[in-house]
């Protein structure tokens, strides 16, 4: 787990996979991060959560809304550049955003590492 003081600064989330994309979020506006047991198809999985700050949260269910309404994506970016990008089908209004790809253990501590100062 990654407390908000371990997060990077450097972290955006954009609209789009472009890298001039709106920016919908900062890690300044990331609470922590997690790296725990799928709970979907892959149980040996990984998924990644972030949990947001109260700002987050409103900033993400607004942006998130109009990603979904656009069909558009919403990627992740860190100071090496994109990380990784996904078509979002449905706004996150709970302040809570799942990368939900059932990641191996090694290549979920690679993302996690991505996202430490």
């Amino acid at each position: 787990m990654l407390t908000k003081e371990e997060i990077s600064k450097e972290i955006v989330f954009r609209k789009t996979a472009a890298a001039d994309g709106e920016i919908v979020l900062t890690g300044e506006l990331i609470e922590r991060i997690e790296a725990k047991h799928s709970q979907g198809p892959s149980p040996n999985g990984y998924d990644i959560t972030f949990h947001l700050t109260e700002e987050g949260s409103k900033q993400l269910a607004e942006d998130s809304s109009e990603i979904v309404k656009e069909e558009q994506e919403l990627s992740i970016w860190g100071k090496d550049g994109i990380i990784t990008s996904a078509k979002m089908t449905e706004p996150i209004t709970d302040g809570t955003f799942v990368l939900s790809g059932s990641y191996g253990e090694e290549e979920a501590r690679q993302y996690m590492d991505q996202f430490a100062k």
